[in-house]
């Protein structure tokens, strides 16, 4: 064997075990609850000793195709609306140019719930498309799409967290705090078709932290100045409930370029008496004040600022504040732009309507899935017993490269999280096709050669 053809066969045989194991399904451990970690280590276990006991792997084999093939909520190969039945909405905003916030607002909303693969693009100037695979309450996904963005300013209690919780191992405790509940809620809420509430979170933190406080974890990008390496942190924020300002009290939002130090920055505007209650505040607990310093060693008390209960930002304040005031946090221009853009649409009544809904139910994509897999099975069938009865020993070494091609293009969907749709399943059978149609040219034009008193080696080579 050429070394040519070995590193081959070697890349060829990865790529197989890599797709293999990026379809078998995994599961995030770090996140489940020691009770659940229990429970599905014994489930494993007997699991494997049946397996074992068996000794087929034919058996093992079949046992979880029929698991995909009649549906099963682990498998790594999500599908998509027209084969697991769910909601499509086209949502039209009556301002265009906020089309942008109400299409962040939504695609954040949508990744807490437990919709797999959901789809969220524009379909035009002021029109968003929404697509729900798996959701079947159409009251409960209108209200999703539809419902007032809530954007509040809190004040983070630094105090507290440099009592009881100081230094990098009181971040710590918090981070284990808050991703512990939220295991539980996971677990709890495993079997239901919504995903628990951030109320809920609240209800069960309340019992580890003082009255009036709740918990939120905000990630956020550090750039080391030596190596210019990014990396992600966590960030803690323990914060008093009661809000200094919402987003009825925002009356604009604009990104900016400080000119004395080149920073991009957000400057806001505050209305009504939430330009009071925030004069108050930063009056209290800004820089300038003695004794007010931040958690993370900063001089000023920080505000968190939470879109739909999401913290978006934590600056600190700097001085007293009145009406109008700056946002800073070494943004870039576009995360300045951004930022101010989700703030905007925490502001104001978001005229925001569903122009057309479809709901397709889910018996119908699990037909449409089972059809689907039925056709591609019987075109397989057809193939192999053409090409082997045929072509006999180079019809079954084709068959054998079939079935490789259809690991290696399912293991880089799945590697890739790809959805499978019915246009996917029916792109599949066209490959299966083409790549025969090509088996049947190669052996025909071999066959001309062989005839021709050629040995097999030449055939190829000619």
């Amino acid at each position: 064997m050429s070394k040519s053809l070995l590193w081959r066969t070697i890349l060829v045989v990865f790529v197989i075990l890599f797709g293999l194991y990026k379809v078998y399904p995994t599961i995030k451990w770090s996140t489940l609850s020691k009770e659940r970690r229990k429970e599905l280590t014994q489930q494993w276990e007997q699991e494997t000793e049946k397996v074992i006991e068996s000794r087929s792997l034919i058996k093992t084999l079949g046992l979880s195709f029929k698991k995909w093939y009649y549906g099963d909520e682990n498998r790594t190969l999500k599908l998509g609306l027209d084969l697991k039945g769910g909601i499509y909405f086209v949502v039209q905003v009556d301002e265009s140019d906020k089309i942008k916030g109400v299409e962040s607002i939504l695609r954040e909303r949508v990744n807490r719930t437990k919709v797999a693969e959901p789809i969220i693009q524009r379909g035009g100037k002021d029109k968003i498309i929404v697509q729900l695979p798996g959701y079947e309450d159409i009251e409960k996904a209108k209200k999703l799409v539809t419902e007032k963005a809530y954007m509040q300013w809190l004040l983070v209690d630094e105090k507290f967290m440099i009592e009881k919780y100081p230094g990098e191992e009181g971040n710590k405790r918090l981070i284990a705090m808050y991703n512990n509940a939220v295991s539980e809620l996971d677990y709890e809420y495993r079997n239901q078709p919504e995903k628990w509430t951030f109320e809920m979170l609240d209800e069960k933190l309340s019992e580890m932290l003082p009255p009036g406080r709740i918990l939120r974890l905000l990630k956020r990008e550090r750039t080391d100045p030596v190596t210019g390496q990014t990396t992600e942190i966590t960030v803690p924020l323990l914060m008093r409930k009661q809000p200094i300002a919402t987003g009825n009290h925002l009356k604009s939002a604009k990104p900016s370029i400080n000119p004395s130090t080149g920073e991009a920055v957000i400057g806001f505007v505050l209305k009504g008496d939430g330009a009071d209650q925030f004069y108050e505040a930063t009056k209290t607990y800004n820089a300038g004040q003695k004794g007010m310093i931040a958690a993370n060693g900063s001089p000023g008390w920080r505000i968190a600022i939470l879109l739909d209960d999401v913290v978006l930002s934590d600056p600190h304040i700097k001085s007293a504040i009145r009406s109008r005031g700056t946002i800073s946090g070494n943004f870039t221009f576009e995360q300045a732009q951004e930022l101010s853009i989700n703030l905007e649409a925490g502001s104001f009544a978001t005229g925001v309507k569903i122009v057309q809904n479809k709901f397709i139910g889910p018996t119908l994509g699990a037909i449409s899935v089972q059809k689907g897999v039925s056709a591609a099975l019987l075109g397989m069938a057809v193939v192999v017993l053409f090409m082997v009865g045929y072509y006999l020993k180079a019809g079954l070494i084709s068959i054998f490269a079939l079935v490789v091609n259809v690991l290696l293009l399912t293991g880089l969907l799945a590697s890739l999280g790809a959805t499978l749709t019915l246009p996917g399943i029916a792109g599949i059978i066209l490959t299966i096709g083409m790549a025969v149609d090509a088996n049947v040219l190669i052996f025909e034009r071999m066959r001309e050669e062989t005839s021709a008193a050629k040995k097999i080696f030449a055939a190829i080579d000619s």
